[in-house]
């Protein structure tokens, strides 16, 4: 829902149309995760770590899995181009942004999260043309705050691809980028960091963080109150990335990734959006995510 509605509300206000893009981003939202899912099926069910999902413990069928998310799929995918071009001033450049999300996403979802070490490259643009797509549904230009906005997309779905999901099934992915830079173990021996990878993930964290901290700075000044708040955010981000990376344990390790992306999303939501209205979302957006993970995974971060 963020990818959509942050770079929407950007120099923008609330509206009719807001309210339309977030209920069709929590359909995409479940029609292209649980496509991931359905896709996935083949890989996840001689993965230990994923025993306990509902299509691999049977709680869900596949063929009705497959029966759903598709149609879902069309639905949200009609909604949002429906959206874009009777409320987008720049409808040629939406539905284009759109395009590009659903090219990406499949080719991802696919077979390419499988099937080589540079996954991250199409899940990154898929996101990232997402972004694009909620920028255009309030904005008919492109300019500074654009490009910091998309890069800084970009990087974040990066790092949670190459870095956190990389690091989550380090032991059972069977192209991992991770072993291919030098890292060794698992999760049962201890994980031994090659210098390759811990590059990667400062570098990556890095440029994450210093475009996330420029949002703000850009659209309200270097002295306003959004620019406090993401760097406090930003802080805490890089932090929790130092705990992620040294966890002996997969489930311990999950949570920091959660709380990684957590302080990722809401700086660049804090880098963008009025303050008060950044703070009823976030405060929505923790319930929402703790509430909905309690109920699917009987935990509060995702166990996946």
């Amino acid at each position: 829902m963020l990818c959509i509605c942050v770079p929407y509300l950007c120099n923008h206000y609330t509206d009719i149309t807001f309210i339309e893009l977030v209920l069709a981003s929590i359909l995409i939202h479940y029609s292209s995760f649980g496509h991931n899912s359905v896709m996935d099926y083949w890989y996840d069910v001689n993965d230990p770590s994923k025993r306990h999902h509902p299509l691999i413990t049977g709680a869900i069928k596949l063929r009705s899995a497959h029966n759903v998310i598709h149609p879902m799929l069309i639905v949200s995918f009609a909604a949002l181009a429906v959206i874009a071009w009777l409320e987008s001033p720049a409808v040629d450049l939406a539905l284009l942004s759109l395009l590009g999300f659903a090219v990406f996403g499949h080719a991802y979802n696919d077979g390419m999260d499988k099937s080589t070490v540079h996954s991250w490259v199409p899940i990154s643009a898929c996101f990232t043309s997402l972004a694009a797509y909620g920028w255009f549904m309030s904005h008919s230009y492109v300019d500074v705050t654009f490009a910091v906005l998309m890069s800084a997309t970009f990087s974040a779905i990066f790092f949670q691809i190459a870095v956190s999901g990389n690091l989550k099934d380090i032991g059972s992915d069977p192209v991992n980028l991770l072993r291919r830079l030098g890292c060794e173990g698992d999760w049962s021996n201890g994980i031994k960091y090659s210098g390759k990878a811990m590059t990667l993930i400062i570098t990556s964290t890095s440029i994450k963080g210093g475009l996330i901290t420029a949002l703000p700075m850009i659209v309200f000044g270097s002295e306003s109150v959004n620019s406090i708040i993401t760097l406090v955010l930003v802080i805490a981000m890089i932090v929790l990335t130092a705990y992620e990376v040294s966890c002996r344990d997969r489930d311990r390790a999950l949570k920091m990734m959660s709380l990684v992306e957590i302080c990722t999303l809401y700086g660049m939501l804090y880098g963008c959006v009025e303050p008060l209205l950044a703070t009823i979302i976030a405060v929505i957006g923790v319930a929402y995510f703790f509430g909905v993970n309690k109920a699917i995974w009987k935990v509060a971060h995702p166990k996946v």
